[in-house]
């Protein structure tokens, strides 16, 4: 089911984190934990905006995303011995678990994400 509205998001995720598998909650978490990531100082605002565009590629292609997102390599984000760093290493380890081959948001913004349902819902190509 498509979540439309913030409520029935949340209910999906509630669900996600009740029955799913705890690796992949976690995995989830940690990315959650970035996503909102602080705007104010630039390499926060870069790792945030990193993770932004790798995980949600569709928002960031239709120009929806909170804050600027960028096209960096999940792998260029830096981890550190900081409270921020700490998060943004563990965001990085869970992204390159879940997306081991994913294109950056702006290969995919570019329509050259291979999947054809999720271009079709851009408007990228004809169903």
């Amino acid at each position: 089911m498509f979540a439309t509205t913030a409520k029935s998001a949340l209910q999906a995720l509630d669900e996600f984190f009740t029955y799913g598998d705890p690796m992949e909650t976690k995995r989830l978490w940690d990315v959650l934990g970035l996503v909102r990531g602080p705007d104010d100082q630039s390499n926060k605002t870069n790792s945030t905006a990193t993770v932004r565009g790798r995980a949600f590629p569709r928002a960031y292609a239709a120009g929806k995303l909170l804050g600027e997102a960028n096209s960096r390599s999940i792998s260029e984000i830096k981890g550190g011995s900081s409270h921020f760093g700490q998060h943004a290493q563990s965001a990085k380890e869970a992204l390159l678990a879940i997306f081991p081959e994913a294109p950056t948001a702006r290969a995919y913004g570019a329509g050259e994400y291979n999947s054809q349902a999720a271009l079709v819902s851009l408007g990228k190509i004809q169903g």
